[in-house]
């Protein structure tokens, strides 16, 4: 029911609001409600209400009670605002569109750059979450052993979390923040990574390389994962992302017109070519 909840909450009603922004926590003990993502406070979560908090803030994904002392609480509960009962249906949702008469919005991939289009397919797919992660396969009624992500077994393994929530990937996209000098890489989903180059990259130059890095370390991480599972093999974050530096370094110089790029600069820093 709850990823079904998920799943719906994604679609858009009128020109900005989604599903999602219907639902509000009422805190109990705060344990289930994430302080950054979740409506709790106000209508819309705290990270858009507080930019530059969020932006320093090491803890993203850090729940209210991680932040606020609670005493008997009770249990977290949440309410649909659409509703007058506060109750949650699909088929109040599908009539709140309804009313609105719009379709979901799609995100739209940005095909153009200089990584194979298997990757970009690849990603693509990541980003509509129609990738054969377990949870995707439970819910097509494809059993599987281990239903927990390979990385952390902590958690089911999801699209969102193998790329964004997972300590592992956490590690990961640090690792490639300090590579490109640019701030530290935070995300909720995976259209969070691909769409992150338009915001860090200064020039359409920048865009154009940091894209196509992003987009090589969403195939690396997958890649990784596949090995874990099919080939019992298992790497470090470090060496993942310093065979990222290899295999970018190949492609953008036989896919792009950085012909004489230099290894070393690359290794170095991938955006001094700006």
């Amino acid at each position: 029911m709850f990823s079904g909840i998920v799943k719906i909450g994604e679609k858009r009603v009128g020109t900005e609001a989604t599903l999602n922004s219907y639902f509000v926590a009422a805190v109990g003990n705060g344990s289930s409600i994430s302080f950054w993502a979740d409506s709790w406070l106000h209508n819309v979560p705290l990270r858009y209400v507080y930019p530059n908090l969020f932006r320093i803030e090491r803890s993203k994904w850090a729940t209210v009670a991680d932040r606020i002392r609670v005493v008997d609480g009770g249990c977290d509960r949440w309410k649909w605002t659409a509703a007058t009962d506060g109750i949650f249906s699909v088929k109040k949702a599908k009539k709140l569109m309804q009313t609105f008469n719009v379709q979901p919005q799609t995100w739209i991939m940005k095909w153009k750059g200089w990584t194979p289009l298997k990757c970009k397919v690849m990603v693509w797919r990541a980003a509509i979450n129609r990738l054969p992660t377990k949870d995707a396969l439970l819910a097509r009624g494809v059993s599987v052993q281990n239903q927990l992500c390979d990385f952390c077994s902590s958690a089911v393994e999801s699209s969102n979390h193998l790329f964004t929530g997972c300590s592992f990937a956490d590690e990961f996209w640090s690792r490639v923040a300090s590579w490109c000098r640019i701030p530290p890489i935070y995300a909720f989903e995976v259209t969070d990574l691909v769409d992150l180059a338009d915001y860090q990259g200064t020039t359409s130059i920048g865009k154009y390389i940091l894209r196509g890095i992003l987009i090589t370390s969403i195939w690396a991480l997958w890649n990784e994962r596949n090995n874990r599972i099919f080939k019992d093999t298992k790497r470090r974050a470090i060496e993942v992302v310093e065979h990222i530096k290899s295999m970018s370094f190949f492609w953008i110089r036989n896919r792009s017109r950085f012909k004489d790029l230099d290894w070393i600069a690359w290794c170095n820093y991938p955006l001094s070519l700006l």
